[in-house]
């Protein structure tokens, strides 16, 4: 329906533009549905049918059809961080992980009032912050990828929203917990190189 959308309008100039595109008269059909739709696709390959034959190539094809939609919708991002991570192909897929967190984390921080969990759900299809649960597996990733500064900022943000989710309160505890032991490792690597009182103030 998008093709003969875009065809209708090259053929008949700005005019036909104008009008909605709708299937059967119901509901209008958007370039973000399409991105949906083969997020959905991706997300089925990813877990139910993973192991069916070339389960991987279809949620990667799923997926890059997807961003030809929206090439900067932070789900899509996401997702193919997750398959990245998933192929061991670490860099990659940190660096498409932060490209979706900067799509949408700023904006977020620098709100004076952060919106409501139901706020956001209910916007979800205007905007481009990610749904609640969505978010959680954001901060899994960061964790994963070691970028617990950021994972921190994430959880926060979640739990300025509803602080009754049990996963948000162990992961903040587990990244605070990540974040003291590479603490640790570093003083531990530069301990030599530390005064009595500089080590006795760390131990505080």
């Amino acid at each position: 329906m998008l093709e003969k959308h875009a065809q209708a309008t090259a053929g008949a100039g700005a005019e036909a533009a104008a009008f909605p595109l709708q299937d059967s008269g119901s509901e209008i059909l958007t370039a973000r549905d399409m991105c949906v739709a083969y997020c959905s696709v991706a997300e089925i390959y990813f877990t139910d049918l993973c192991m069916e034959d070339r389960a991987g190539d279809q949620c990667r094809d799923a997926i890059e059809r997807e961003l030809t939609y929206h090439p900067d919708n932070p789900e899509a991002l996401q997702l193919m961080a997750s398959y990245l991570f998933s192929t061991e192909k670490n860099q990659k897929g940190r660096e498409y992980l932060m490209r979706s967190v900067d799509a949408w984390l700023p904006a977020l921080k620098q709100s004076d009032a952060p919106p409501s969990r139901e706020d956001i759900e209910e916007e979800h299809t205007q905007s481009d912050i990610p749904p609640y649960e969505s978010r959680i597996t954001t901060a899994k990733l960061l964790i994963e990828a070691e970028e617990y500064e950021t994972a921190v900022d994430v959880l926060e943000g979640l739990l300025e929203e509803d602080d009754e989710v049990v996963q948000v309160w162990y992961l903040s505890g587990w990244v605070c917990y990540l974040q003291m032991e590479r603490t640790r490792e570093e003083r531990e690597e530069s301990d030599e190189e530390r005064t009595r009182e500089e080590r006795e103030e760390w131990e505080e």
